[in-house]
């Protein structure tokens, strides 16, 4: 779960930079 949550917040992220 912990990974998962860790993609999700990554891939959030990405989109708010671009």
């Amino acid at each position: 779960m912990s990974m998962s949550i860790n993609i999700i917040i990554l891939m959030i992220s990405l989109l708010i930079c671009v």
